[in-house]
């Protein structure tokens, strides 16, 4: 098997492509790809598989240099994208991967990461990979709003109507510039766990300027007694729709508008014919256990990732670090912000 770089008509046709696959996401579109591009100054790379010279399959990856690494993701964690990785017959996975390990050989990659969709038996191709199991919950969407509802756990169906009741309703941004607002609440959601989000307001603009031409993304805020109280950001597809961020003012919790939020995109999305909603992430206590009041299950897929050498092992770990240091002098500078303005206001 071979690989390539799509260019001219066949890249033009990406899209048109990506449908031909069961396996595909979102997260393989060409707007998704140009947004992580944009976002985190990368290099794209939509490659094409190819077999006795015919296209059975595609692979799109991004590269990125950190200092003297070079790293190649389908995707990378840090990029806020779920899934990537290839899209191809199962058959022909392993023998597709063992190209893609070739070509990183030849661009002279330090690191590789791919996440795919689902869970991945060990391939045989990829032994010297670290195989990573990552969890996630899915709420099946093929079903009536009512068959919907009688799903949810009566706790949530409770906060629902108590939501309705208190007269908090829901609307959809319109503007571009709304995004400053929900991205304060997404902070103060964080700071309630005592860390920051490592999405920057600028991720959530580019979020729009992508894809909300295309329809594939949705923010909905809660309002309450005039003030818009919570609220969250979703992407989506013809297929699916996924949780990108989610937050609130915790002094309005009671009177449950996260519920009703997400009770809104659900019978939503089961109108607009989504067959499922990936509520993006799992491994929070409290938040696992609201997720899983809207009747969603427990889901894993499949992480793989390979550094070539000792060094660029080394790299990994000291990013890591200092990725994780950055958010905890990013929360204190926030809280201290905080602060002052509560001050200030007195």
């Amino acid at each position: 098997m071979e690989v390539g770089i799509l260019e001219n008509e066949e890249l033009n046709k990406w899209n048109s492509l990506v449908e031909q696959f069961p396996g595909r996401t979102l997260f393989h579109t060409a707007e998704w790809l140009s947004f992580l591009e944009a976002t985190f100054h990368l290099q794209k790379l939509p490659l094409g598989l190819y077999r006795n010279g015919r296209m059975v399959g595609l692979f799109p990856a991004l590269l990125d240099h950190k200092g003297p690494f070079k790293i190649l993701g389908s995707p990378l964690t840090g990029w806020g994208t779920p899934y990537m990785g290839p899209l191809i017959d199962d058959e022909l996975l392993d023998e597709a991967m063992s190209a893609v390990d070739g070509l990183a050989k030849k661009l002279g990659v330090d690191y590789l990461e791919i996440r795919f969709p689902e869970t991945i038996q060990k391939l045989p191709k990829m032994e010297t990979y670290d195989r990573q199991a990552q969890d996630t919950y899915i709420l099946g969407l093929e079903c009536s709003e009512d068959e919907a509802w009688g799903n949810l756990k009566s706790e949530c169906r409770n906060r629902v109507r108590k939501a309705q009741k208190s007269g908090v309703k829901i609307v959809e941004a319109q503007e571009r510039e709304c995004l400053k607002e929900m991205y304060s609440m997404f902070v103060a959601a964080f700071a309630g766990r005592k860390t920051t989000t490592s999405k920057s307001l600028q991720y959530y603009y580019n979020l729009w300027d992508f894809l909300k031409p295309a329809g594939m993304t949705k923010v909905l805020f809660a309002e309450y007694e005039g003030r818009r109280i919570a609220g969250a950001t979703f992407v989506m597809n013809a297929d699916a729709g996924y949780l990108v961020s989610a937050g609130s003012h915790s002094e309005y919790n009671k009177v449950a508008p996260n519920n009703l939020v997400q009770w809104h995109f659900i019978s939503s999305a089961i109108r607009d014919g989504l067959r499922k909603y990936d509520m993006n992430g799992r491994g929070l206590e409290g938040i696992d256990r609201f997720k899983e009041t809207f009747g969603s299950h427990a889901a894993s897929y499949t992480q793989y990732s390979k550094a070539s050498s000792g060094l660029a092992k080394v790299g990994k770990l000291v990013y890591g670090a200092v990725a994780r240091r950055r958010l905890d002098l990013q929360y204190q500078l926030n809280r201290g912000k905080n602060i002052v303005r509560k001050r200030d206001d007195a």
